[in-house]
């Protein structure tokens, strides 16, 4: 698993360990023997009310993929119901919906 720099993982959810874990392994199934590439944590500039900045949403790199929808089939595929693993122009973004939605109605009592 790689970094890029700037990448901060402070304050990252423990359910995304899971995500990354998966994701490192399939990157590596698909050719990447660096593993996966986390181009954005809980750093950074998102949508409002993104998951990133409560640390349960990270983005992948995906360019060097001829079709990063096969990518995101396998990883949606190892993750249990509640990641939600969206295709983008040029990342994979991936969320723990079920938590922050959880986490969301405990927020809004």
């Amino acid at each position: 698993m790689i970094l890029k720099e700037g990448v901060s993982m402070q304050n990252l959810h423990i359910s995304m360990r899971r995500a990354l874990i998966h994701a490192d392994n399939i990157w590596k199934a698909f050719g990447r023997p660096e593993g996966v590439t986390v181009t954005s944590g809980t750093e950074g500039k998102h949508s409002a009310g993104s998951w990133h900045y409560y640390g349960l949403a990270l983005d992948f790199r995906t360019h060097y993929f001829d079709d990063p929808h096969e990518v995101a089939t396998e990883l949606r595929a190892a993750l249990p119901p509640g990641f939600d693993v969206v295709v983008e122009t040029d990342h994979m973004h991936v969320e723990n919906d079920a938590v922050g939605r959880r986490l969301e109605a405990i927020w809004l009592e």
